[in-house]
């Protein structure tokens, strides 16, 4: 166990541990998107950055380990222009403007990208992205796969790799993007994927998900104990 200090506040931590984590334990929000506990932590989203004495530019809270004696700030006018500003352009290449994807959009209502925009007050944006788009992949009778709907956080990768141990999704490159390499179009039974919906769990926006979403929202059903019929997965 060391010390350090988060926006003022001394805290004990262990060796090995991210400042998003000691920030959480101390009862500090740092807002994220592309970060899931075990899962990911690439940093991509940028909307987890904070401030460290001493060091260069913001640092992304998900991946940065904390250090003995580190002087760490998570809210400053410097670092929600960041966020907000790495918001816009997620949400330009999501293609927000188009505002018939959340009206349709099977996350709606229970979309993190939604609650981020809100929480940060980001209604537009002022880049004009044309969205990397793709044909929707829904052969699998499960799981569909909407491409313009991606931000690329890469949450479904880390939940198929590292929950359910398939690595049946992978990320790709379509020029200077990265993509995600969806096994849900018409040769989706020549793939290992065991339409588990770990991906379409972990995403969070409406880029994967589960067919039966389309018949609910999030506020018409609630969360019962049950038995997993799909146990081989290990969730």
């Amino acid at each position: 166990m060391f010390d350090f200090t988060i926006d003022g506040r001394n805290v004990s931590v262990k060796e090995g541990t991210t400042i998003l984590e000691a920030a959480r334990s101390a009862g500090l929000h740092i807002p994220t998107l592309c970060y899931l506990k075990n899962v990911s932590s690439i940093g991509s989203c940028r909307l987890c950055v904070v401030e460290v004495e001493g060091t260069a530019g913001l640092v992304s809270s998900c991946n940065t380990l904390v250090k003995p004696g580190m002087v760490v700030h998570t809210n400053s006018d410097a670092i929600t222009a960041a966020r907000r500003t790495a918001l816009q352009l997620i949400i330009a290449d999501h293609g927000l403007n188009t505002t018939q994807y959340c009206f349709s959009c099977p996350k709606n209502g229970s979309c993190e990208l939604q609650d981020r925009c809100r929480e940060l007050g980001v209604e537009t944006t002022p880049f004009d992205v044309k969205p990397a788009g793709g044909p929707i992949l829904d052969s699998n009778p499960f799981i569909a796969f909407n491409p313009a709907l991606c931000i690329r956080c890469q949450r479904c990768v880390g939940a198929c790799n590292n929950a359910a141990g398939n690595h049946t999704l992978i990320t790709g490159r379509r020029g200077v993007r990265t993509s995600i390499l969806a096994p849900f179009g018409e040769d989706w039974k020549s793939t290992n994927c065991e339409s588990c919906g770990n991906c379409a769990g972990a995403c969070p926006t409406g880029a994967i998900t589960m067919k039966r979403r389309r018949q609910y929202r999030s506020w018409e059903i609630q969360r019962v104990r049950t038995t997993c019929p799909h146990c081989a997965t290990g969730c």
